[in-house]
C-alpha cells in the first residue's frame, strides 16, 4: 500500500511540473543551431552559383552576338576575298558596296575586343583572350571564314566563382558565290 501511495505522489508531482529540463532545452537549441547552419550554407551556395551563372551568361551573350553578326555578314556578302584575310581581320563587301572589316584588337590585354569597322562588338565587361580569323577557298567553292576566339570576363577577383572564360568557334561560308 505504501508503494502505491508513493507512486501516486510521484505521478501527481509529474503532472504539476510543466517546465522543460535543461537537457531538453539544450537538445532543442542544438537542433536549431544545426538546421540554421545548414540553411545558411545552402543560401550562400545558391547566391554564389547565381553570381557565377550571371557571369557566364554575360560572356556567352557577347560571344554569341559576335558570331551571329559575323555569320550574317559572311553569308550575305557580295565579295569575300580570302587574300584579304590576315588571321586577325577580314573584310566583306555587301550588296550596297559598303566594305565591313572585322578585326581582333588588343588580344590578351584587359581591353581586348572584336570590332566591326573599328566599332566595338563585345561589351566592356569581357576581354578577348585569343582570336583567330582564317579565310579559305578551295577551287570554285564559296569562300569560308573560320572564326575562333575566347572571351573572358573582366574581374579583379581571384575567386574561381567570379571568373569565366568561354571558347567560341565556327566556320561560315558565303552563300552568294
Amino acid at each position: 500500500m505504501a508503494i502505491i501511495k508513493n507512486l501516486k505522489f510521484k505521478i501527481k508531482n509529474l503532472k504539476l511540473r510543466r517546465g522543460f529540463t535543461l537537457i531538453e532545452m539544450l537538445v532543442v537549441v542544438g537542433i536549431i543551431a544545426i538546421m540554421s547552419t545548414f540553411l545558411l550554407n545552402l543560401m550562400f551556395t545558391t547566391i554564389k552559383s547565381n553570381a557565377k551563372s550571371e557571369i557566364i551568361k554575360s560572356v556567352k551573350q557577347n560571344g554569341d552576338y559576335v558570331l551571329s553578326v559575323m555569320g550574317y555578314f559572311i553569308r550575305n556578302s557580295k565579295t569575300l576575298d580570302p587574300a584579304d584575310c590576315t588571321g586577325s581581320q577580314f573584310s566583306v563587301v555587301m550588296d550596297d558596296e559598303n566594305e565591313t572589316v572585322f578585326s581582333c584588337s588588343g588580344v590578351g590585354t584587359d581591353d581586348g575586343y572584336i570590332a566591326s569597322n573599328s566599332a566595338r562588338m563585345t561589351g566592356t565587361k569581357v576581354t578577348l583572350s585569343l582570336c583567330s580569323l582564317t579565310c579559305s577557298q578551295t577551287g570554285n567553292s564559296a569562300p569560308a571564314v573560320s572564326i575562333s576566339f575566347t572571351l573572358t570576363n573582366l574581374s579583379t577577383a581571384t575567386k574561381k566563382e567570379d571568373q569565366a572564360s568561354t571558347n567560341f568557334s565556327t566556320t561560315v561560308s558565303a552563300r552568294t558565290y
